[in-house]
């Protein structure tokens, strides 16, 4: 083989395994990352948020979820809740913002009172219809 086939042949077997290694190194880097996340205790947890007696700030109220690193603390607490016509107040069953995750974990927001059923509001969170209560009085 002459100088110049030869130093082609090199310059090709270079580039294939230039290119293997980008092919194979990004998924032995993430295997090894994620064995050192589990090494450090880095797993991750889900958090759930739930509200009763009212809706999240965008009228749902479908359960929020978040995932959070293990020993960290959430940081897509929901805000801005919302209460159904007959419900006041409300409060988290402990607060997420400064809990500890260590296990998949559950918060529920809740406000006082009984749901009226029927009762709807508008965006501005004012009754739209006047539903009676049990004891005969509107709310």
């Amino acid at each position: 083989m002459n100088m110049k086939a030869s130093r082609m042949a090199r310059m090709v077997a270079a580039l294939l395994f230039l290119l293997m290694l980008g092919v194979l190194l990004p998924a032995s880097a993430f295997a090894e990352d994620e064995m050192a996340m589990d090494d450090a205790g880095l797993e991750a947890h889900t958090v759930t948020y739930q509200v009763v007696g009212g809706t999240w700030e965008d009228g749902t109220t479908e359960d929020k979820a978040e995932t959070v690193l293990n020993g960290s603390n959430p940081v897509e607490v929901p805000t801005g809740m919302i209460a159904s016509p007959g419900c006041t107040g409300g409060t988290w069953d402990t607060n997420p913002g400064t809990a500890t995750i260590t296990e998949d974990t559950s918060f529920t927001f809740s406000f006082d009172g009984e749901v009226v059923p029927g009762a709807t509001r508008d965006a501005s969170n004012a009754l739209i219809n006047d539903i009676p209560a049990s004891d005969g009085y509107y709310v």
